[in-house]
């Protein structure tokens, strides 16, 4: 399995998407905030360890530090409206710019990442979204219209997400809870070294059927899943500006040449090129390019 680091133009983007097939896609993490309404019924959102579940009209909020994929059926096309942006496209002072971004920051009081929108705002949203995308083909004051219309979704959601936060629904988790709990004890101790009987005495069962019963349900073995998530806090932390060597350790890899290596083999680059690929300079040629290198 891989992590995919996806390079978008920093510039905003609305598209209707429509796929076919979908399993479970590569976790990536995104160097743009994303929004993402479900068109379609039956699909799931996996973020940070979590499962969302989303109907028609559903949306999902996803930063640039949150590390996703989707769960579609085969029998259905997977159909959603995106809409993506860099936060430093809002031309705006700092403390209206997060206003803005609140309903992305304080998730924490919906419990978690998705919106459920009314019928009217459902055809709100649609009809702002194809505002962006109809103002991204004109010539004149283009970006100016794009950004004035989505500071009026952004407005949308904020208001959505203010609903929401006074009647929070708790998300069901469809995993088991043992492996809820193997995911948790990751998240918990991901920067200190985890061996293999510490994670099974933490669920109370036998390593090897703790090994067996992970994979069926998650579809990666438990080394995978490890890595996977100290590799997604590395990338954080080199964004903040943290050196190689300190991320290296914060994130719980054992020396700087360890991490250096594991990071190029599962994502393609180093952590210097991938911080070279992440400035504005590198994106402005509107790449679509991802790390690709499979896992054992």
């Amino acid at each position: 399995m891989n992590i995919d680091i996806s390079f978008e133009d920093p510039n905003i983007l609305s598209e209707h998407r429509l796929s076919s097939g979908y399993v479970w896609t590569n976790p990536h993490i995104h160097q743009t905030y994303e929004i993402c309404m479900a068109l379609g019924e039956g699909f799931t959102y996996f973020v940070n360890n979590r499962l969302y579940t989303l109907d028609h009209g559903d949306v999902m909020l996803i930063t640039n530090t949150d590390v996703h994929k989707t769960i579609m059926p085969l029998d259905r096309p997977y159909e959603r409206q995106v809409i993506s942006f860099s936060p430093e496209t809002l031309s705006l002072d700092k403390k209206k710019r997060e206003e803005l971004l609140t309903c992305f920051v304080h998730r924490e009081k919906i419990d978690g990442r998705k919106l459920v929108l009314t019928e009217a705002e459902q055809k709100e949203f649609l009809r702002l979204a194809q505002d962006i995308s109809d103002e991204s083909r004109k010539t004149f004051m283009r970006e100016i219209g794009q950004e004035l219309t989505l500071c009026r979704l952004l407005l949308q959601l904020n208001r959505i997400w203010e609903r929401a936060s006074k009647h929070p629904v708790v998300e069901k988790d469809d995993y088991p809870r043992h492996i809820r709990l193997v995911f948790e004890y990751i998240m918990n101790n991901y920067s200190h070294n985890i061996t293999l009987d510490e994670l099974s005495a933490s669920c109370y069962l036998n390593k090897h059927y703790l090994c067996r019963l992970f994979r069926r349900e998650t579809g990666l073995s438990i080394h995978n899943c490890i890595t996977s998530y100290r590799l997604t806090r590395a990338i954080v932390l080199l964004r903040e500006g943290k050196s190689v060597k300190d991320v290296s350790w914060l994130s719980g890899f054992n020396s700087t040449s360890h991490f250096i290596s594991t990071f190029k083999k599962n994502t393609g680059m180093t952590p210097l090129q991938f911080l070279q690929r992440g400035t504005p300079e590198s994106n402005s040629v509107n790449e679509e390019s991802t790390a690709q290198k499979a896992w054992d």
